[in-house]
């Protein structure tokens, strides 16, 4: 049940999701820009990917279509608009390091 409401949920507000022509109608050129990179970043991860696994387990990557870069896309849209907390280096630690140890220091 909770896959059947992820599918119903609304995507539009996902410019990763949208086509190049509505990017190019909708979007600023800022995140245009970062859209089509990102786009470009998930084409990438999935070719990796699905190749490894295609090749180790094709009885369970069947059908292509189940197994596609749009519903590969969708995906990766949806854990990433759930991820709540990205660590950035600078923001997330005192010091600037990227490394938040000032929990561990002597006092």
């Amino acid at each position: 049940q909770y896959i059947a409401i992820l599918t119903s949920e609304q995507t539009d507000s996902m410019p990763v999701l949208w086509t190049k022509a509505r990017l190019r109608r909708e979007a600023s050129d800022g995140v245009r820009t970062i859209a089509r990179d990102i786009q470009k970043d998930i084409k990438e991860m999935y070719l990796g990917v699905m190749q490894i696994l295609k090749a180790d387990h094709p009885h369970v990557f069947q059908p292509d279509e189940a197994y596609s870069l749009q519903m590969f896309r969708w995906a990766f849209a949806l854990v990433n608009s759930r991820h709540w907390h990205l660590p950035i280096p600078g923001l997330d630690d005192d010091d600037g390091d990227g490394d938040d140890d000032d929990d561990n220091a002597a006092a």
